[in-house]
């Protein structure tokens, strides 16, 4: 919505959007209207007169897919609208317009320099940690489930490459909920009512999930840590239970990871989790059977392997089909050019990859490993951005 409550809705691209609607009559409560249900991050709704002072009374209240708050607006001249809200998808997202009361008058506010609906920050601190969560996924689940199904788990370098996938795991969510409020405005990076928002939405209860996750795959891999023996090709009978949690506990947070990544842009709920779910459990086979190939057996790590990429060509068109409404979209929209620089090192380990699994030689492997620390960076960026859907 561009303008507050009675006025005729306009789309953002209309260039009264710009100047602001001019009322006859003061309103007395703004609201947004959104396509979605959203929930309330922070102040909400910020409403600045045109002496730059805020004229907002008392809390901003929800209702479904509309936000609202009482102003006082009797002044006469250009009042500035700020909204920040948390999608159904646990993204944070906000904005500005503008409407006069009687005449325009000069806006009490400058325009914020936004990426997304985010800020630079937000943009750029929401991709490092997806990135770092994406690598650590890899790292922890991706090399153990190589090495199970590759016979090597038990192996001091495999569980080096667990342990740290572990830690980066860890490492993220803190990292995650600072991009969250730095999402709104630097002001709000450290805020309380922004931090106890976030926390208290769906990205908080996937948040302490993705922690959960990542302690109890330290304690089941502990446990199949100190079982093994040196030199021990297999998992001991007894061991396949806790083998199968950690695996199984993969697999649920690959599949509810997909509540924070536009899973919802597909109906129903469930198909758009098990796309999105299916893409990062390929990822991390992908890049945790080159961890693995590169310390352990490298020629069966790069067969298994070899299974992912299809899973990842069928699940990433699907989302792209998805998500990309029309071509024209890829090049005119932040999240078409992302995906399409995306898909240069995607190409290149795929490349990589086979060359290995016929050369044998080291030199291929890390290669592989380079262009796909790329690919992962580019999904933690892609992520964060709006789809054009």
């Amino acid at each position: 919505m561009c303008g507050p409550l009675a006025v005729p809705r306009l789309p953002p691209d209309d260039p009264r959007c710009a100047t602001g609607v001019v009322l006859d009559q003061p309103p007395e409560t703004v609201r947004v209207s959104f396509s979605e249900p959203v929930r309330l991050a922070g102040r909400g709704i910020r409403v600045v007169s045109p002496l730059g002072k805020p004229v907002q009374r008392g809390k901003t209240a929800i209702e479904g897919d509309q936000i609202g708050v009482e102003v006082d607006a009797a002044e006469p001249g250009t009042y500035v609208v700020e909204w920040q809200v948390l999608s159904s998808d646990t993204h944070p997202a906000r904005g500005r317009f503008a409407f006069s009361v009687g005449q325009p008058s000069a806006p009490p506010l400058a325009g914020a320099a936004d990426v997304g609906q985010v800020t630079p920050l937000g943009l750029a601190l929401q991709a490092l940690s997806r990135w770092l969560h994406f690598a650590g996924y890899a790292l922890a689940f991706g090399t153990l489930a190589v090495s199970l199904l590759g016979g090597s788990a038990g192996s001091r370098r495999q569980w080096t490459l667990t342990n740290s996938g572990i830690i980066l795991l860890l490492v993220a969510e803190p990292l995650a909920l600072l991009a969250q409020t730095a999402s709104l405005g630097l002001d709000q990076m450290f805020d309380g009512d922004a931090l106890s928002d976030a926390l208290a939405s769906p990205f908080g209860r996937l948040l302490a999930f993705r922690v959960a996750a990542a302690l109890l795959l330290w304690v089941v891999g502990g446990s199949l840590q100190a079982a093994h023996e040196p030199h021990v090709a297999v998992v001991r009978p007894d061991l396949r239970l806790a083998a199968g949690t950690a695996i199984g506990l993969g697999i649920v947070l690959a599949l509810i990871d997909g509540v924070g990544q536009h899973a919802g842009s597909f109906q129903p709920l469930a198909l758009g989790l098990l796309v999105h779910g299916l893409h990062l459990m390929a990822m991390a086979v992908w890049l945790g059977g080159v961890a693995v190939a590169l310390t352990t057996n490298g020629q069966l790590a790069g067969r298994i392997t070899a299974f992912a990429l299809l899973a990842i060509a069928v699940s990433g068109v699907a989302m792209a089909v998805m998500h990309i409404p029309q071509v024209s979209t890829v090049a005119t929209t932040a999240y078409g050019q992302a995906l399409a620089i995306k898909q240069v090192p995607v190409l290149l380990a795929a490349m990589l990859g086979l060359l290995a699994l016929k050369r044998r030689k080291p030199g291929l492997w890390m290669g592989e490993l380079g262009a796909l620390v790329v690919v992962i960076g580019l999904s933690g960026l892609l992520v964060s951005l709006v789809p054009p859907r």
